[in-house]
């Protein structure tokens, strides 16, 4: 973790002053510095799919997730893949019982 991180985290400002967040940033406890910006100044962002997947990755690398390789794809392809094989053959079990006696 670099040494002064900065996380950008959604969260709703309550009557009380206190806040409630979206999401568990990616830090250590203890004290930290708050910048309240009202989210309908937020410019919206109206873009193509390719737009928003990058704006997902840069806010996700901004609280820490490292993202996925070519390594974990394969992997999870093969898990999947895996799971899919072994749906399949409870099927042809259910439906041909006879042949399995």
């Amino acid at each position: 973790m670099p040494a002064n991180p900065e996380v950008t985290v959604d969260a709703t400002l309550k009557s009380d002053g206190t806040l409630g967040l979206h999401e568990k940033p990616n830090l250590a406890p203890g004290p930290v510095t708050v910048v309240l910006v009202p989210a309908s100044s937020k410019t919206a962002q109206h873009g193509s799919i390719t737009d928003t997947i990058s704006h997902i990755k840069s806010r996700q690398q901004r609280r820490g997730y490292p993202g996925l390789d070519d390594k974990d794809f394969e992997q999870l392809e093969e898990e999947r893949q895996a799971d899919e094989d072994a749906y399949e053959q409870r099927w042809r079990d259910v439906l041909s019982p006879d042949e399995r006696t």
